[in-house]
Parts: structure tokens; C-alpha cells; sequence
């Protein structure tokens, strides 16, 4: 789908910094293979987004640059892609009507196949409140994308089963497997990686995408012994970071 910038009327949106006026400049950068798209990117995400926010103007925002994934300048692309599944985070924390694109998201993704982009099965895994996209769609298209955290934990958000990589020697790995996976033994995993002193680094190593808190929500849900509770406390009490 074909979509320019100057074809919507940007004074009707408003950014961080007021009037959204100065967006078809900063998203025609985005096709142009020649341009620095620093500050293109620096746009999407320090003013459209900014300070975790959704503004009226991130809607259209989005809407064209899901429109106009194909045409995205190479080196722009997995920027794009990442502020695209920023989006969903925020859209899920925010409760925001947003939402509504999710479909249109994910069609559009499943539409062109895996893209050379480490964000792009984790699109998937941050839109995931849909309506009408088969989960067997979204786990087939993820079987065809390199095996990395991020789509282990999308693949696991989607249904699918990631027990093989709960025997992983890389604790970012087991993370993603465990994260989504409710047998005792990613319970189990997802428990002891909570309190292991390596878990900033290996939560790093997930390319930020994947927070403490993120991790304890997932865990308390689960209903963990007094135990488990216990040496969680003691851990983050004996320790400088406290999430």
C-alpha cells in the first residue's frame, strides 16, 4: 500500500513537542537510502514516543510506517521495525485504543515473511491482543526466523513449545523459553534465573527488550511457593539492584 506523509494533515496531530507539522520531513527520510536516518529514528522514538508516551500523532505515525515497510530505506528498517514493537509494549501498558491496529500489524508482517531484522519476531511477541490472526500462522512464519531469544519468547507468547530450550547453556535463552512455558520445570528456571547474579547481563543480551519487573510479573502469576518467594526477597535484599 502506498502511502506519502503529505497526504495527511499533520497540524490535526500533536507530538511531545506540539503540532506533528514537521513529520512528513522526518518519515520521507525514512525511504531515502542516501539519508542519515539518525534523526529520523531520534524522531520516532524521542518525540513520537516520548518518555514512554502515545500521542495523538503515533497512530498515523505508525499506520505509515507499517504501510510502508517494504519501501523503508535498508538501514532504517530494523530501527523501524524495534519502534514498531516499542509501540506494542507501550500500547499494552497504556490500555490505549491503539490496540485496534494490531491486526493490521501483524497482517502486514505475515504479508512479507521474515525480514532481515533482529526486531522482527518480536513484533509478534509485543502485539500479540488480536482478533482474527491464527496462532498457527504466527508460529509458522517464527519457525522460519533464526533462533534467538527474541523469537524463542514470541514463539512461547504464541503457543508454541520451547521446552527444547529450557536445556540451553545461555541463560538469556532459557529465560526466553521459560518465559512463556508453564511446566514446573520453566517455573523452576524462571525462579533460579530471578536470583542468578548474571541476569542484567543476560537480560542485555536481549537487547533490552526484556525487564526484572517484566520477569517477576510473569513469575508471582505463576503462584510460587513461600520458598521461591523467600529466596527472591533475600536475593534483591543482599543486593545493590533492586528492581
Amino acid at each position: 500500500m502506498t502511502m506519502h506523509p503529505t497526504t495527511i494533515n499533520w497540524a490535526d496531530y500533536k507530538h511531545a513537542y506540539g503540532s506533528a507539522t514537521d513529520a512528513p520531513v522526518h518519515l520521507a527520510a525514512l525511504l531515502n537510502s542516501d539519508a542519515d536516518h539518525a534523526e529520523a529514528i531520534e524522531y520516532l522514538f524521542g518525540t513520537i514516543t516520548h518518555q514512554e508516551t502515545l500521542y495523538s500523532a503515533t497512530l498515523p505515525v505508525l499506520r505509515y510506517c507499517i504501510a510502508q515497510l517494504p519501501e523503508l530505506a535498508n538501514d532504517a528498517r530494523d530501527d523501524v521495525i524495534s519502534w514498531i514493537a516499542w509501540v506494542g509494549v507501550l500500547t499494552n501498558r497504556k490500555d490505549s485504543e491503539t490496540i485496534h491496529e494490531t491486526d493490521r500489524v501483524l497482517d502486514t508482517f505475515l504479508a512479507y515473511g521474515p525480514l532481515a531484522s533482529s526486531s522482527y519476531a518480536w513484533v509478534f511477541h509485543q502485539w500479540r491482543n488480536h482478533a482474527t490472526v491464527l496462532a498457527a500462522q504466527v508460529r509458522a512464519q517464527l519457525e522460519n526466523c533464526p533462533t534467538t531469544p527474541l523469537t524463542v519468547a514470541a514463539y512461547g507468547a504464541w503457543g508454541g513449545d520451547t521446552t527444547p530450550h529450557l536445556a540451553s547453556d545461555d541463560l538469556t535463552m532459557k529465560i526466553a523459553a521459560a518465559w512463556h512455558n508453564h511446566s514446573p520445570d520453566a517455573t523452576a528456571i524462571l525462579a533460579e534465573a530471578l536470583i542468578n547474579p548474571d541476569l542484567e547481563a543476560a537480560l542485555e543480551e536481549f537487547n533490552s527488550e526484556i525487564y526484572i519487573y517484566d520477569l517477576l510479573d510473569e513469575f508471582f502469576h505463576r503462584n510460587p511457593t513461600q520458598a521461591e518467594v523467600t529466596a527472591i526477597a533475600t536475593s534483591y535484599a543482599k543486593s545493590e539492584f533492586l528492581p
